[in-house]
């Protein structure tokens, strides 16, 4: 399946500081942040870095060491 990531997305500009959020976490390959619509008390988004389109897409292209890293660091965020 072919993927057009469009750069002008809302999640890109957050990545490049155009949008401001309120930052949970940030690594290397991705970034947490509040949710300005929460549906729970504690609603967060998780974005990978990268012209990613959905997730599946992430998962095929992105190294496992890219996706391990992300999800044990958002682990541990969410623990303490």
């Amino acid at each position: 399946m072919p993927y057009n990531y469009d750069d002008q997305n809302i999640f890109a500009k957050i990545l490049r500081g155009e949008i401001p959020c309120n930052k949970v976490l940030e690594t290397e390959h991705s970034l947490a942040f509040h949710d300005i619509n929460p549906a729970a008390p504690k609603h967060v988004l998780v974005i990978p870095k990268g012209s990613y389109v959905t997730y599946d897409h992430f998962a095929q292209i992105a190294s496992r060491r890219k996706l391990l890293t992300s999800f044990e660091r958002l682990g541990r965020s969410a623990r303490s």
